[in-house]
């Protein structure tokens, strides 16, 4: 499973995006160095609060029921909650990668 801090920044065209899930929701994780997608869904939201701030953590359950913990501010992954942002995304990165030839 995954921890995700609520700080976790998901990259859409280089726009960064603080997003709040909903537990149950199905969401798609795409790895940037294999380019592999992995659906997965928010099985759990946990907030601590302290005295200086207050964080929220989402749990990740992936299909192969594999325990994974993605550190806080990891760039490897761009989190998904829709396959048309997820296509479009993929699409706009092939596009540049053709162009630098």
């Amino acid at each position: 499973m995954f921890i995700i801090k609520a700080t976790f920044s998901s990259f859409f065209f280089g726009e960064i995006m603080n997003v709040e899930y909903e537990v149950g929701l199905i969401v798609y994780l795409f790895d940037k160095q294999s380019l592999k997608i992995t659906p997965s869904k928010i099985v759990e939201e946990i907030t601590r609060k302290t005295i200086e701030d207050t964080s929220t953590q989402y749990i990740i359950q992936l299909p192969n029921k594999k325990n994974i913990k993605l550190p806080q501010g990891d760039n490897n992954y761009s989190i998904f909650t829709d396959t048309q942002e997820l296509r479009l995304f993929m699409i706009e990165n092939a596009t540049r990668q053709i162009d630098r030839l």
